[in-house]
């Protein structure tokens, strides 16, 4: 018998590989945020977090969801509940497989980009959308 009863287990201890220098935001705020901010957000994130892990045809998957969010925003803007459907379409199909992947490839350990830029630019396109959408209301009705 070689084992000896009294040493301490052996176990493996390199329990995630090292993203060198990638940074990714995490893609779970980013479906969180895009509750708000719409899964066009969310796509953008998850397509950018794609190029920084160096998952190219991941990333250009990804990129589909990004046009595919853009009609998905002007549909659920006419028919709300298709809105509702789209976003947990997105989140099953494209942030969470994101997720999954950060999980079993890094055991959840990479660096996490901050989140000040990205919400910066939602935040001002939601102001220039409700901008423009107050400007075309104030033409189409004549509101002088």
């Amino acid at each position: 018998m070689t084992d000896d009863v009294y040493s301490a287990p052996k176990s493996d201890l390199n329990i995630s590989k090292p993203l060198v220098d990638a940074e990714v935001w995490n893609p779970d705020v980013a479906g969180a945020w895009s509750l708000l901010f719409t899964p066009l957000f969310g796509s953008i994130i998850v397509y950018k977090n794609w190029l920084s892990l160096g998952e190219i045809e991941r990333a250009n998957k990804s990129k589909k969801w990004i046009y595919i969010s853009v009609f998905m925003a002007i549909v659920s803007a006419l028919i709300g509940l298709i809105g509702l459907v789209y976003i947990c379409t997105w989140y099953y199909m494209s942030q969470k497989p994101q997720t999954l992947f950060l999980k079993s490839e890094y055991n959840n350990v990479y660096k996490k980009k901050r989140w000040g830029q990205p919400l910066l630019i939602a935040v001002g396109s939601w102001f220039a959308f409700i901008f423009v959408v107050g400007i075309i209301l104030f033409v189409a009705f004549d509101l002088n």
